[in-house]
């Protein structure tokens, strides 16, 4: 099978690129540009070129990257997140040809949050060599951009979730059990539809000083970046409707670990008083005082505590 020609980089890589070990009946999972066409490999331009078959999550997108790369493809089946169970045996009998098979997601890198991880388990359990062809992540670009670390230093790394639920009692829940106590930062996606209302949600949950960085249209021309506390995102995005437009990427903050201490203190001397008889707006304005927090998590934290007595 005929290696593409073509200079669509240096001379001295494409040399590069053709000796590279380019297997058959492999399917190669292909990071696209999240924005910005110029973010493109000259890698990901080769195997696109090279494949006999590209795995799209939708064809309508793909063709026009694809034409805007000058690339002419072999052929193109769709492969989102309706379909890739089903799509399996036909990707598998396209291999069992001995043909190439790229998999791209309509922007980034496929089996992050987009369709893909599916695919791949199941081709890694026929033996099917999978090859990565990496490039532009939003989780990544985002993390580049906020400088955010955990608070502990003997620690590193950070925790990526994926989209907010869209439901509103999903995603409160989703935001208690999965953001609240994390000592590391949490990257989540969101939608320009729902970003306010997000917002005010992890406001109302994580309380109003929690440092977070929002990130929108990542890599294009109106490239956002704005870190502040969560009351002065929700101020940001009221301000100006332009700013609520975009595909938004969040960083919160994690918490320390003296912060889960701290809270697991304030909630023994809560226990402690409410369970002699002070009156819940006494016992949160002393812990208030006496451990320097936030008052609003004191109070709900005092109010789960009375629940709990009275089941």
């Amino acid at each position: 099978m005929s290696k593409p020609e073509g200079q669509f980089c240096p001379p001295h890589l494409l040399d590069n690129l053709k000796h590279q070990d380019w297997p058959e009946a492999a399917l190669y999972v292909v990071s696209t540009p999240i924005g910005n066409l110029a973010d493109i490999s000259y890698r990901a331009i080769y195997t696109l070129q090279l494949c006999d078959v590209i795995a799209c999550e939708d064809t309508r997108t793909s063709k026009q990257l694809l034409s805007q790369l000058h690339i002419e493809p072999k052929k193109l089946m769709a492969l989102h997140k309706f379909n890739e169970t089903e799509s399996i045996d036909l990707v598998a009998s396209y291999l069992s040809e001995g043909l190439r098979v790229a998999m791209i997601s309509d922007a980034g890198t496929p089996a992050v949050s987009d369709p893909g991880s599916v695919l791949i388990e199941a081709m890694l359990g026929r033996g099917v060599r999978v090859v990565p062809i990496p490039g532009a992540s939003a989780v990544i670009t985002a993390v580049m951009a906020s400088g955010v670390r955990p608070k502990d230093i003997s620690l590193s790394g950070f925790s990526f979730l994926g989209f907010l639920p869209s439901k509103a009692s999903e995603r409160k829940g989703f935001i208690e059990q999965e953001l609240t106590e994390n000592i590391r930062p949490s990257v989540v996606f969101e939608s320009p539809h729902r970003i306010e209302e997000s917002m005010k949600d992890l406001m109302e949950l994580l309380g109003e000083d929690r440092l977070i960085t929002v990130c929108k249209e990542l890599t294009k021309k109106f490239e956002t970046v704005v870190r502040g506390s969560v009351r002065e995102m929700v101020n940001w995005l009221a301000a100006d409707s332009n700013n609520q437009k975009g595909e938004f990427v969040i960083i919160v903050e994690g918490v320390g670990i003296a912060t889960r201490e701290g809270e697991a203190e304030s909630e023994k001397l809560l226990r402690l008083m409410l369970g002699k008889g002070i009156s819940i707006k006494d016992a949160v304005a002393v812990v208030h005082e006496f451990m320097s927090s936030p008052r609003k998590p004191i109070y709900d934290m005092a109010l789960r505590i009375k629940s709990e007595g009275e089941g």
